[in-house]
């Protein structure tokens, strides 16, 4: 599961620890708060994909347009809330399950499709 994503010569990672989106401008030497709440559950997985973060977390899909700052939720249905990982797949976000169902979202993580 990714919790490092790479934007230009910035990381944005999750910190598993305390729940927490961390920001470094130095490879990862050092790292700084961006964002902590509870607001999202837990933080499961983040995947860059086109000018924003998504990540997925234990209550659905949300994004950031800011480097992870602040966030916008995108979907907290049943179908968010089962997947458990994401990923960039060129012009939808591609979901998986547990159950090894693959949904795609081709209106960044509104609305998920069953791929198989």
């Amino acid at each position: 599961m990714p919790s490092i994503v790479t934007l230009g010569d910035k990381l944005i990672r999750i910190n598993f620890d305390n729940n927490r989106i961390e920001l470094s401008t130095t490879g990862g030497r050092t790292w700084f708060n961006r964002f902590s709440g509870t607001c999202y559950g837990k933080f499961v997985e983040l995947v860059a994909f086109g000018d924003e973060i998504f990540a997925l977390t234990e209550k659905g899909v949300i994004s950031s347009s800011n480097e992870g700052l602040s966030w916008k939720l995108r979907c907290m249905n049943s179908i968010a809330k089962s997947l458990t990982s994401l990923q960039d797949g060129g012009g939808e976000l591609i979901g998986m399950t547990r159950d090894g169902h693959v949904y795609a979202s081709r209106d960044k993580g509104a609305t998920w499709a069953r791929r198989r």
